[in-house]
């Protein structure tokens, strides 16, 4: 009795089953752990919370003037001993 021939595998088949299979599923499992939270809200009923009200903006009055964006100066002031001590620490840093 003739037995039929068996064909090989080829290599980028086998590298598919045992390399980019077990990838695939890993990296499935992961997105679910990552968004899990948000799945299980989908599927919980009852537990769902109001969106807070937005907030309407608030009038200015005619008295009131808007804060200038283009101020020269600073939000931050950096004492003269600190500003000394980081120019040596660039200075030590740059040689």
């Amino acid at each position: 009795m003739a037995k039929k021939k068996r064909r090989k595998r080829s290599w980028l088949r086998t590298i598919f089953l045992f390399v980019l299979t077990p990838l695939i599923v890993w990296s499935g499992a992961f997105i679910i752990w990552l968004f899990w939270n948000d799945i299980a809200a989908n599927f919980t009923p009852g537990k769902e919370q109001p969106k807070p009200a937005a907030k309407a903006p608030r009038e200015i009055e005619k008295n009131e003037m808007p804060a200038r964006t283009d101020d020269k100066q600073p939000k931050e002031k950096i004492l003269e001993e600190d500003r000394k001590k980081l120019g040596e620490i660039i200075k030590k840093e740059n040689r």
